[in-house]
């Protein structure tokens, strides 16, 4: 793209380039695309007890990155993905899509940072989610005969 901070394996929509500019395409290169479950292990190599905080920032294509990581997921203590308000690529997932998608896979959400909004100021694009790994709620028992509930 024109600007580094956009470039995308997903075409710009024709009315993003009114807010961003930058945003066109000034050519094409090839990349090679790994999954991560395919070099999970790898990136682990010599850590111990590794605490997984994983960022995706791919321009549209994170929930592509959430399913080609099926198998590394679980081992994902939280994560970061840019969510659209407003979509500024073609095909790019809306905001429902992505945060349905990482939470079929155990994350919920746990903050949500404005990244770009309207030339107003008012209204979001983009936001930053940070999503945190789904705990298990311990079992719900009652003690006895009354109403007090026991947590075990």
């Amino acid at each position: 793209m024109d600007g580094d901070d956009f470039s995308s394996f997903l075409r710009p929509r024709q009315d993003s380039q009114i807010r961003f500019p930058r945003n066109a395409v000034m050519r094409k290169e090839i990349v090679e695309v790994r999954r991560l479950d395919d070099l999970f292990e790898e990136c682990l190599s010599g850590v111990p007890s590794p605490r997984i905080f994983l960022k995706i920032d791919t321009q549209g294509f994170d929930v592509e990155v959430l399913k080609g990581a099926a198998g590394s997921l679980p081992r994902i203590l939280a994560l970061q993905a840019e969510v659209s308000f407003r979509p500024i690529f073609d095909g790019m997932p809306e905001v429902s899509e992505t945060l349905r998608e990482a939470r079929i896979r155990g994350f919920d959400v746990v903050d949500l940072i404005p990244v770009t909004r309207e030339r107003d100021g008012l209204c979001v694009i983009e936001m930053d989610c940070i999503m945190a790994r789904r705990m298990q709620e311990p079992a719900l028992r009652r003690s006895g005969p009354s109403d007090r509930i026991a947590v075990s």
